[in-house]
């Protein structure tokens, strides 16, 4: 729970003041984003990374087609462009920690409460998020639901 605690209080002041000096990576993860390039998604993954660099946390990014080019151990990220209204209903993401390592990204529900330049930073805060949820081997669904609705 230490490292959600700093991660959200890094990220609730995300962008508002420089962070001049983080902590060296205590680990490094590395994560796989599949093929789908979603727009400002390299930027939303830097933003990631900065959030969870505070928490000494290091992501190293790899890209793969269905994940095949992942390093081993590494959380796969899937990105979801037709979410079914049934599937995680009000959730931007979700972590599956207790099935391995993987993270699913609803693409086009991030694009229904994000726009222009909003849409890195959401999606930033997604990615931080379900991170963490891995890395913690939780998941925490019921506050995506919520998170979603204070958005609209």
């Amino acid at each position: 729970m230490k490292i959600v605690a700093m991660i959200m209080t890094v990220a609730a002041g995300f962008g508002a003041v420089p962070v001049q000096a983080q902590p060296a990576a205590a680990f490094t993860v590395p994560a796989c984003m599949e093929g789908t390039v979603m727009p400002r998604e390299g930027q939303g993954m830097w933003m990631a990374g900065e959030i969870l660099s505070a928490a000494g946390v290091k992501l190293e990014w790899h890209r793969g087609v269905g994940h095949r080019a992942c390093p081993a151990g590494a959380i796969q990220i899937t990105v979801s462009n037709n979410t079914d209204a049934t599937d995680h209903p009000g959730a931007l993401a979700y972590a599956r920690p207790y099935q391995g390592m993987h993270i699913r990204v609803l693409y086009d529900r991030i694009q229904e409460v994000a726009r222009g330049q909003q849409f890195a930073r959401v999606l930033a805060h997604v990615l931080a998020h379900e991170i963490t949820n891995i890395l913690e081997g939780v998941s925490r669904s019921e506050e995506h639901t919520s998170e979603l609705q204070s958005l609209r």
